[in-house]
């Protein structure tokens, strides 16, 4: 396809640090710089790097010309003279991973319209050489009623087979959001059947040897989960739980013990009080064999690579990010990062006991003045503690009561949650001589169950509640300066951020939602099959009408003015919920801004785009809490 255009050949502006050389840097006193805004809008210069299955090569995303590019090279070869570009044309890659040493499946997605739908996301999955040759696309069908599965993926690599892979590719017929699974060539794009799903599941898990063994579905309209196993192939599907959907005894299985295909590892919000992470630090252990809970599971291997990269990063995060053998990992890449340090990435190779750097995701911002995030927590009205992250700029450094302008960061979702660690947005207000509050409020996932679930059909109440609570608490502690304070926040955080200027209108000086909802009826009718996979029950409050909490529906309470940033081609938040309440506040004489990103989808994958939202946030926030405060000083 012409969309693609598939080069072989030395790309002249890839970042110099991607010379795979050094190893651990060592400590030294570089020139400390004052970041700019260019630098706070960049994507990452290197971003999930892959290691092919033999552990000789290295796939890695760049962004070039707001284009992501992905590029494959040799490891150990640094004198080879060509690397692979796959470039993306106009659409926007979702995930991609090495299907044998030559081979990586991609997944990308476009923004496309259908009738009566309006925009949505159409997923199309390839195979392609690792030099960015021989593109094959796999053929996907509609279901009965015309609709192609949205999220289509690997099921599982078939290490042993390296020409197949087991691939979730289409609807089974007469159901929604119900795969089949095909036996897949990865050189010729023919498939062959391997699980019709008369079963009715959403979705299966294969063990190592790439049988299907778990099956999870939902009945009821999402008011229980159900999850099946099965001895092999062959055997009949067993019941392994049925809870209610929101239970905290759930299961939610992720895959198979490595060495083990009778050990299911799962998590559970009964057992951990934090969702389990990419490098599976909080996963349990199932025996499926004598239907029993064996206990937390452990790595050994892995935990001696972190324990040797913390302590030669002292106070930063160690994250596995890909492994070559997933058994013994042997060569895996890890993340290194911090508040105040940009991720970076190391090959761990444990035969050689050395730890080489590959790459930083923001090499501009390494060695600039940034700011720490603190975790504290509050008490909110009810009782109920509130955790959350607090930023200072560096100009309030050893300042008891600062009195700073605050900017109140509420996060997406709800049920998602910030992480310490390097946040650019964060950043960029803190460099601008603002404080930075980012409340985990009762929805929050990571903080527990019954963190999570008091959030349950709380959309402008309890949660929004918990904000407000928490910029009250900053006041009283004399960080806040209670006449210059802005509520910022993208997707469900937009939404708080408008809701805030119609709940609390002397609270907030001003407001920033970026691709927020506005509309909550227009939300509401827009959700469709989501709202039978346990949503409506978390969304909806069936005491309070759905227009008491829509800010499009209260708009004339709003009073403070208010930044309205949408993305052309946003397929989870309509652009018409800012358009439209950008018209009616205009005409309310609402003082009210509107921004449109071009091409723009509901995340940051445009780099042009980010740099138009950051200037139209700085301006903003700078006309309305005033000019910002020098950072003089690095934070040690």
């Amino acid at each position: 396809m012409k969309r693609f255009l598939l080069v072989i050949s030395l790309l002249c502006s890839l970042p110099p640090c991607l010379a795979f050389a050094k190893t651990v840097p060592a400590e030294t006193q570089p020139t400390i710089t004052v970041p700019t805004i260019e630098d706070f809008a960049r994507l990452p210069a290197v971003a999930a790097p892959k290691i092919s299955p033999d552990g000789q090569q290295v796939a890695y995303v760049i962004t070039h010309d707001d284009m992501p590019v992905i590029v494959t090279k040799h490891l150990y070869k640094p004198d080879e003279k060509f690397i692979g570009l796959i470039p993306l044309r106009d659409i926007h890659l979702s995930w991609y991973d090495w299907v044998n040493n030559d081979r990586l499946l991609v997944g990308v997605r476009m923004a496309v319209k259908r009738p009566r739908v309006g925009l949505v996301n159409l997923t199309r999955l390839f195979a392609i050489d690792k030099t960015g040759t021989n593109p094959v696309f796999f053929d996907m069908e509609p279901n009965s009623w015309g609709y192609f599965l949205q999220h289509p993926g690997m099921v599982h690599r078939l290490p042993d087979d390296p020409e197949h892979v087991l691939m979730e590719l289409d609807e089974a017929d007469d159901h929604w959001a119900m795969p089949k699974v095909h036996k897949v060539n990865i050189n010729t794009g023919k498939k062959a059947l391997v699980e019709a799903n008369r079963g009715a599941f959403s979705e299966f898990i294969a063990d190592n040897s790439g049988q299907i063994r778990i099956g999870i579905k939902a009945r009821d309209k999402g008011k229980v989960a159900t999850i099946y196993y099965r001895d092999t192939e062959d055997s009949p599907w067993k019941l392994l739980q049925r809870e209610e959907f929101l239970s905290s005894k759930l299961m939610y299985p992720v895959r198979f013990d490595y060495q083990d295909n009778n050990i299911l590892l799962f998590a559970s919000h009964e057992l951990e009080d934090d969702n389990y992470d990419q490098d599976d630090s909080d996963l349990h252990m199932y025996d499926l064999k004598h239907n029993k809970i064996l206990g937390r599971y452990k790595n050994a291997q892995r935990e001696t690579a972190r324990e040797s990269l913390k302590r030669a990063f002292p106070g930063r995060r160690v994250e596995l990010v890909s492994v070559a053998n997933p058994i013994n990992l042997d060569r895996a890449f890890y993340m290194v990062y911090s508040d105040k340090h940009p991720p970076q990435y190391f090959l761990y190779d444990v035969a050689q006991k050395t730890a080489s750097y590959f790459g930083s995701a923001y090499p501009s911002l390494d060695e600039t003045i940034l700011h720490p995030m603190e975790e504290v927590s509050y008490q909110a009205r009810d009782g109920l503690d509130i955790p959350a992250y607090l930023t200072l700029p560096a100009s309030a450094k050893n300042q008891e009561k600062p009195k700073l302008p605050l900017v109140v960061y509420p996060h997406g979702g709800p049920w998602a949650r910030d992480y310490w660690g390097f946040d650019n947005y964060v950043q960029l207000f803190a460099n601008e001589g603002y404080a930075v509050l980012q409340p985990q409020f009762r929805g929050s996932t990571g903080f527990g169950y019954d963190h999570e679930a008091a959030g349950y059909q709380q959309w402008g109440l309890g949660i929004q509640n918990d904000i407000t609570d928490g910029v009250r608490w900053l006041i009283e502690q004399g960080i806040a300066d209670p006449s210059r304070i802005c509520i910022v926040g993208a997707s469900f955080g937009g939404y708080a951020a408008a809701l805030g200027l119609v709940q609390t209108p002397d609270l907030y000086k001003c407001g920033i939602a970026i691709n927020g909802v506005m509309d909550m009826k227009m939300h509401y009718n827009g959700l469709g099959y989501y709202l039978f996979s346990g949503l409506n029950r978390q969304l909806l409050n069936p005491k309070r009408d759905i227009k008491d909490v829509s800010p499009y529906h209260q708009r004339k309470k709003i009073k403070a003015p208010l930044l309205l940033i949408a993305s052309e081609k946003d397929t989870v938040v309509d652009p018409r919920h800012s358009r439209n309440l950008y018209k009616k506040l205009k005409k309310q004489g609402v003082s009210v801004e509107y921004v449109e990103l071009p091409n723009g989808e509901h995340w940051r994958t445009i780099e042009s785009n980010e740099l138009i939202a950051l200037k139209a946030m700085q301006t903003f926030l700078r006309q309305h809490l005033g000019a910002p405060a020098p950072a003089t000083a690095a934070v040690p």
